[in-house]
C-alpha cells in the first residue's frame, strides 16, 4: 500500500512554485517495527515521514523513517542532507526548496547549487565551517527587525533578529532582500512596521 501511495504522489506534476522538504507525523498507537515516539511534536507517537510538499501542502514524495536504517543514497553529508538530495530528485532544475534546521548545513546548499536548485533553511551555528571568522552582534545589540549576512558563495548565511534571533542559509537570498511586516510590541500595545528578510529572491 505505501508502495502504491508514492508511486501516485510520484505521477503529481512538478509545477513551478516553491517546495518545502518536512518532518511529519502520522498518527498509528498499533504494534508496528517501524512506529516512533517524538517528544516536543503535537503528535507524539505514530510513524515518521520526511516527505516533499509544495507550498500549497501537497505532498509529492515521501520517505518513512526507518531509525538507524533509514539509509538515502550518499549519507558522506549527514541525514538530513541526504534525505534532501533524495526527495529533490525529482523536483526541476531552478526551483525553490525550504527546509528547517534538522536538514540545513552549508555542504547541503553546495551541493543544491550543483543542482541548479534553490536553497533556504534554518541552520544552526555550529554547523556554519566558516563560523569562526563570523562576527554577528549578539542579540542583545541587535535592534528587531535588523539583519546582518555573512557572503561565502554559493552560501549567504543571514541573521535576522525579531522577537528572537533567527539564522537562515541560502543560495539565492540574502538581507539585502526585504519585506516590510507588521509585528505587536506589547510595550506599546500597537502594531510596528519591521524589515523581514524576503525568502522568495531567486539569484542563482
Amino acid at each position: 500500500m505505501i508502495d502504491q501511495l508514492k508511486q501516485a504522489c510520484n505521477k503529481l506534476e512538478r509545477v513551478p512554485g516553491f517546495y518545502s522538504i518536512d518532518e511529519q507525523m502520522v498518527p498509528f498507537t498499533g504494534r508496528f517495527i517501524l512506529r516512533q515516539v517524538v517528544r516536543n511534536k503535537p503528535r507524539l507517537v505514530g510513524l515518521k515521514n520526511f516527505v516533499l510538499t509544495t507550498s500549497e501542502g501537497l505532498m509529492l514524495d515521501f520517505d518513512i523513517y526507518r531509525g538507524a536504517k533509514t539509509m538515502f543514497g550518499d549519507t558522506s553529508l549527514g541525514l538530513g542532507a541526504s534525505v534532501v538530495l533524495h526527495l529533490v530528485k525529482s523536483v526541476p532544475p531552478g526551483r525553490c526548496v525550504y527546509h528547517d534546521r534538522y536538514f540545513t548545513s552549508v555542504p547541503l546548499i553546495e551541493e543544491m547549487t550543483k543542482r541548479n536548485l534553490h536553497s533556504t533553511g534554518t541552520i544552526m551555528f555550529n554547523r556554519i565551517p566558516d563560523r569562526a571568522v563570523i562576527k554577528f552582534k549578539p542579540d542583545a545589540r541587535m535592534a528587531r527587525g535588523e539583519s546582518q549576512q555573512y557572503v561565502c558563495e554559493p552560501t549567504v548565511v543571514v541573521k535576522w533578529k525579531d522577537n528572537k534571533s533567527i539564522i537562515m542559509a541560502s543560495n539565492c537570498t540574502g538581507s539585502s532582500s526585504s519585506l516590510i511586516v507588521k509585528r505587536w510590541e506589547k510595550r506599546t500595545k500597537m502594531y510596528d512596521s519591521r524589515e523581514q528578510c524576503d525568502s522568495n529572491q531567486q539569484a542563482i
